[in-house]
């Protein structure tokens, strides 16, 4: 489903930077990936500008 694969890109981008050792942009890239995947998951209702 479309969330498994956000989740997969999740763990693939934190993974990635987590192992360069780069934690202000790892942090920063999983925070935002994050603040998506809640955004996605709240119901429509909450995420449809047209109301």
């Amino acid at each position: 489903t479309g969330h498994e694969l956000v989740e997969g890109m999740l763990e693939e981008f934190c993974f990635c930077f987590d192992r360069k050792n780069n934690f202000r942009l790892y942090f920063s890239l999983c925070l935002v990936l994050v603040s998506l995947t809640v955004y996605m998951l709240l119901p429509s209702t909450m995420v449809d500008p047209r109301g």
